[in-house]
């Protein structure tokens, strides 16, 4: 993982810095879980993200914004397969939340 880079570039964007120890924090998480089995975060895909998605539900960490920030460092770093298998999570969990929004009277109405 490429922390010094990737911390310069959220920089220079103008990301807060407690924003971007969240989320060099979670994307190292990511790298390490990889590691363990063993794999490069280059090659991860579908299968390592629901893997890694499984072991944020067990810590109770699994949410939008970890995913959201995890799509982004895929995004910059140009791994493709990993941004489209992060990206899925992230519209699943919008579309879920505007379900909830969209239903006031407890019906819930699609917005496909």
């Amino acid at each position: 993982m490429k922390t010094g880079k990737y911390r310069e570039y959220l920089q220079g964007l103008g990301v807060p810095d407690d924003a971007i120890e969240k989320q060099i924090a979670i994307v190292g998480d990511f790298v390490e879980f990889l590691t363990d089995l063993g794999l490069k975060e280059a090659t991860a895909g579908k299968e390592e993200v629901e893997r890694f998605a499984r072991k944020l539900i067990a810590e109770e960490r699994n949410t939008l914004e970890n995913f959201s920030l995890l799509r982004d460092y895929a995004n910059w770093r140009g791994y493709r397969k990993l941004y489209r298998c992060t990206v899925r999570p992230v519209r699943q969990a919008a579309d879920r939340t505007r379900m909830q929004l969209t239903a006031p009277s407890g019906r819930v109405e699609r917005n496909d």
